[in-house]
């Protein structure tokens, strides 16, 4: 089974600018501590309820696809999604599926890289999904 992991529309920037990552199309190569190659797909990180803080639909630290966003019969408002009578407050990102790994690919790069890493690590390991 891939590994499935959600990165933010601001990681995901930081990873391009710092050549940690390369989007082509649909397809992502990831250079962490391995290189990752992937698929990407738009997704919805839910991070809180502002209607009904009990979140009866079960959606809070979720994330869905923008597909599966759209089978709610759900509105998207810039950081915002309408699902019914709830109202979500939302981070968009990426859906991360992997293909593989290049072995002997891996990139020396400065302090700074190690830090991106570090929060790859971080979010590798909080925020997958379930799909």
């Amino acid at each position: 089974m891939p590994l499935l992991i959600f990165i933010s529309q601001e990681q995901m920037e930081k990873f391009i600018s710092e050549g940690v990552a390369d989007i082509t199309n649909d397809n992502i190569v990831l250079r962490l501590e391995k290189t990752y190659v992937g698929n990407i797909e738009d997704a919805c990180y839910f991070l809180r309820n502002v209607v009904d803080p009990q979140d009866k639909r079960g959606l809070v630290g979720r994330v869905l696809s923008k597909d599966e966003v759209k089978n709610l019969n759900a509105d998207i408002m810039q950081n915002s999604i309408i699902v019914g009578d709830d109202a979500y407050d939302i981070e968009e990102g990426f859906l991360v599926f992997e293909q593989g790994r290049e072995e002997g690919k891996e990139t020396k790069k400065t302090s700074k890289t190690q830090e991106i890493k570090s929060l790859a690590s971080l979010i590798l390991n909080n925020f997958k999904s379930e799909k």
